[in-house]
């Protein structure tokens, strides 16, 4: 991300980053979802089970994303303007065939090992990435794939995911904000730039899918809501005067000033301390999603290919994954 020198307004900045939460309220949902997207609608009884893994992303827009950037005085780079900013995504993932009824239950588990990090940042110019899934579902066939049948059925699970992305910023950025009588300013130089999000969704899907030779296509719709929240910081020293020009570091009677004097002008103050500002709020909300996509089945090797769409947001999320089906 490149960095320009800016004066904002800190409502503006707030402003800002109640759109990027709109937005992260439908993303948020869409990136918890990626895994457990088995071709098979119905994996069949016990002993039928897999197990495999799944790596993929969700993006968030850069139209959401680029006002908030620009409020902090910085740039989105040019190579992500069209997809957005990749949320990554990485499953352990396993699926177990049920007892009598014609159900099944999928469990998965991910985080992005240390090495796999380093190697982010190396090529991604210092950009740090957390992340942390785990989620279960329930699958009950309504319908048996037989000769001509496709089988379909209909799902039930949770999802949680936990992450951010941080990267450290060159430049300077003043904050300004006029309570109608006093003049507060404050400034950073040289910030880390970070990110945050965490999310706890409820999912609902339905699936159709149909074995044709050793290619088995799928498709189905999904809605999960998420009780999630999103959160920026800007890690720097804070620097503070009422002049515009005497600079020195912010204080703590100096910090309880000017959070008093958004608050009082009706604006959701960040928190201001030596070493930064941050500020998080929720960002629940629905998620719409259509998917597809296919798998190549080799004996009890399947290889998985799946594309899903958010109808609010407007974003895509792609995965791709290897399992042992039996």
């Amino acid at each position: 991300m490149g960095a320009i020198y800016a004066e904002t307004g800190i409502e503006d900045l707030q402003t800002s980053f109640n759109g990027f939460t709109d937005s992260m309220s439908a993303v948020l949902p869409l990136n918890a979802a990626v895994g457990l997207n088995w071709s098979d609608a119905y994996i069949g009884h016990l002993p039928h089970f897999g197990i495999g893994v799944t790596g993929g992303a969700a993006f968030i827009p850069s139209d959401e994303i680029k006002p908030l950037l620009a409020d902090m005085g910085y740039e989105l780079p040019s190579e992500l303007e069209s997809l957005g900013i990749p949320l990554p995504a990485a499953m352990i993932e396993g699926r177990l065939g049920g007892i009598g009824l014609p159900f099944d239950i999928g469990v998965k588990f991910g985080y992005i090992p240390e090495a796999a990090q380093e190697a982010l940042a190396k090529s991604a110019g210092d950009l740090s990435v957390d992340y942390l899934a785990f989620g279960a579902d329930v699958r009950y066939a309504l319908i048996k794939e037989r000769l001509f049948i496709p089988g379909v059925s209909v799902g039930a699970g949770f999802n949680y995911l936990k992450g951010g992305i941080s990267t450290p910023i060159g430049g300077q950025q003043d904050f300004h904000y006029n309570d109608g009588t006093n003049d507060y300013y404050v400034r950073i130089t040289d910030p880390d730039l970070g990110l945050t999000w965490e999310s706890k969704s409820i999912d609902l899907k339905l699936q159709v899918s149909k074995s044709v030779l050793f290619i088995t296509p799928y498709a189905g719709l999904g809605a999960a809501y998420g009780f999630s929240t999103a959160g920026y910081s800007l890690d720097s020293e804070v620097l503070y005067c009422t002049d515009g020009n005497s600079y020195a570091p912010i204080t703590p009677t100096q910090q309880a000033d000017l959070e008093e004097a958004l608050a009082q002008g009706g604006i959701d103050a960040p928190d201001f301390s030596a070493t930064g500002i941050s500020y998080s709020a929720p960002a629940d909300g629905w998620s719409f999603r259509a998917f597809g996509g296919f798998s190549l089945d080799l004996l009890v090797l399947r290889l998985d290919v799946t594309a899903m769409y958010d109808f609010l947001a407007q974003t895509l999320s792609g995965s791709a994954g290897v399992r042992i089906q039996l």
